[in-house]
């Protein structure tokens, strides 16, 4: 680990230089009067990360600390060799708990089970070396630190999974067990014992996963390091495989091939509509469980969303989330494009005071959940493909860890333009707004103001216009019909193919003027439509694969491209598109520049 600069302060208070920081980290003692601590029991667990981290015991004033706007923190830049450059935002008021947070990222390659507190349980069925991007993730995993990594792709995306699924039952296994010993002891103990080791309900880890191909290879994950080879052991393992792994892999046309990244994103089973609990004992792992009497829930966003219900219903059921310990969200990016807020949904039913307390035993509650501080206690991990303002702002607002968090930054990330290979002039317009609020008013009005009345003219026939946001979809619809003009709309909702052909021979032809189409449409079905000679990109899109993808498709259709255009809108608010597209250095100068419109022409310009 090597220091970067000089630290990045977001905070109202100085701590001292980075030097007497680090010996402070290192110096202080954690605090470890938490009432599940067992006085004889579990000696050698008390630097269990798992037992520093539950049994911790949070103060008002540090409560305020974390919540207080802006937040009281302070970051320390690292670069580690596959994670990168990443960003650790500790408590200032909590330096003493995280007084092993540098030694846990001194040395990420460590892979001594026993020494990293892994259950020997696991460590048994462990089959594969870890690799260093593995070692750098477990060690802030098994630290307890959050963890935002935009980093995630199709090749490291096995391995991924692999850690947190692996830090997920580690981290059950530990908590079903000293629940487990606890209730032996209340049993056997002729004396009044108190013991504090539970929540308000059992379900203590979170996995959300967008396809029922995901959430298999999850269990598959599981299974393997609970029970190795023994299926026996896993209940209700044929219902399973029959559910989640019973459909054929998909296969794709060969005369008309779809993009690698749509075929290896769309392979197997991708119903997106699917929730199942597991509950974990010393031999057995049962898959379907009911939520409440499951340690484990891997659902999609939908499925948690339906299992919810809207807000506006009276009778709803969310007490199986009250306890949630750790949240992971995978795919981040296919999260998205599927529905976010389904997501936002969840994080807003978590740690909510039950409704119903049958199945709770209040002598058992750690003091932490009876004071509503359960959020601040759940260890969250945000794994997606690229940055996003969605994904920065769950970080930001719904980080709440008091250990601290960590953010990958991808900095040398040369950007999808790099794979536009063909001259078409490129022309950018930034789009000057007072706020993050009004981008969307600012975009429309220049858009209805100086794009639009260019775009009717003859010299712009046969003209798409691609659309990121639904909202501004609907609303570039509606001015579209109130004006009378001269288009067809393709769009997710449309799902009669006779119609979607109807649209693409009509904008063919040239009977219309505009192509109304929107990114969801593109990522679900990756249309090759034809005829295109002017792009209009309403917003950057949100998938940077897509912007020289439709270029391309531009070209393909016939050699003049020196006759069509691209065009596109960008305010500071897409930040994060515009690095991903054109670089880190391009984007901060796109952004920065005086001038309101500029052109390129290809990546080397």
């Amino acid at each position: 680990m090597s220091a970067i600069k000089e630290n990045s302060r977001q905070s109202r208070k100085k701590s001292g230089s980075s030097k007497s920081r680090k010996k402070r980290l290192m110096n202080c003692e954690p605090n470890l009067v938490g009432s599940d601590s067992l006085p004889g029991d579990d000696k050698e667990g008390e630097k269990d990360p798992y037992v520093m981290h539950t049994t911790f015991d949070l103060t008002r004033a540090m409560i305020e600390s974390i919540t207080m706007a802006p937040r009281h923190l302070d970051t320390v830049r690292i670069q580690l060799n596959c994670l990168g450059y990443c960003s650790v935002e500790l408590p200032l008021d909590n330096v003493g708990q995280l007084s092993d947070t540098t030694r846990i990222l001194e040395d990420p390659s460590l892979t001594d089970w026993a020494m990293l507190h892994v259950k020997e349980k696991i460590a048994r069925n462990i089959r594969i070396q870890f690799d260093t991007l593995q070692c750098e993730m477990f060690a802030v995993l098994n630290g307890y630190l959050d963890l935002y990594y935009p980093g995630r792709n199709f090749d490291n995306a096995d391995q991924l999974r692999y850690v947190y699924c692996f830090h997920a039952l580690n981290h059950v296994l530990k908590a079903v067990g000293k629940t487990q010993r606890h209730t032996s002891k209340l049993k056997q103990s002729t004396k009044p014992v108190e013991y504090r080791d539970q929540g308000f309900v059992r379900p203590k880890v979170l996995i959300i996963v967008p396809f029922r191909e995901s959430a298999m290879n999850c269990v598959n994950v599981l299974r393997h390091l609970f029970t190795g080879t023994d299926v026996e052991n896993v209940l209700n393992w044929k219902r399973f495989i029959e559910e989640y792994g019973g459909e054929p892999r998909r296969q794709f046309s060969r005369q008309h091939p779809k993009p690698a990244d749509y075929e290896r994103t769309f392979a197997g089973n991708i119903d997106d509509n699917f929730s199942i609990g597991i509950a974990f004992n010393w031999e057995k792992m049962r898959l379907y469980a009911q939520y409440y009497t499951s340690d484990l829930i891997i659902a999609s966003p939908l499925g948690l969303q339906r299992t919810l219900g809207r807000s506006d219903i009276h009778d709803r059921d969310y007490d199986f989330l009250a306890n949630i310990e750790l949240l992971i969200i995978d795919q981040a990016e296919v999260c998205y494009a599927q529905n976010w807020h389904n997501v936002l949904h969840v994080l807003e039913h978590l740690h909510l005071q039950p409704k119903i307390f049958n199945r709770t035993a209040f002598s058992r509650i750690r003091e932490w959940c009876l004071k509503g501080w359960s959020k601040f206690y759940r260890q969250t991990v945000l794994l997606s493909e690229f940055e996003l303002s969605e994904f920065r702002e769950l970080f930001n607002k719904h980080f709440h860890n008091y250990r601290g968090k960590v953010r990958s930054t991808k900095y040398a990330a040369p950007g999808s333009m790099e794979h536009v290979m063909v001259n078409i002039p490129q022309t950018f317009h930034r789009i000057r707004e007072d706020t993050v609020q009004e981008t969307g008013k600012e975009r429309f009005a220049y858009f209805v103001k100086m794009i639009l009345p260019q775009a009717r003219t003859a010299a712009m026939s046969h003209c798409m216009i691609y659309v990121p946001n639904d909202s501004d979809f609907v609303r570039l619809q509606n001015h579209l019909k109130q004006e009378k003009d001269s288009f067809t709309q393709i769009s997710e909702y449309a799902t009669r193919h006779e119609n979607i052909a109807r649209a693409l021979e009509m904008f063919f032809n040239g009977s219309i003027n505009f192509l109304l189409y929107s990114e969801r449409a593109h990522y679900y079905r990756r249309y090759r439509i034809r005829g295109v000679r002017h792009l209009i990109i309403y917003a950057p899109p949100v998938y940077p694969q897509f912007y020289p993808e439709l270029i391309t498709t531009m070209v393909n259709d016939d050699k003049d491209a020196e006759q069509k255009t691209v065009t596109m809108l960008y305010a500071k608010r897409d930040v994060y598109q515009l690095r991903e597209i054109f670089g880190f250095r391009r984007a901060k100068a796109m952004l920065k520049t005086p001038e309101i419109v500029h052109q390129f022409t290809s990546d080397r310009q």
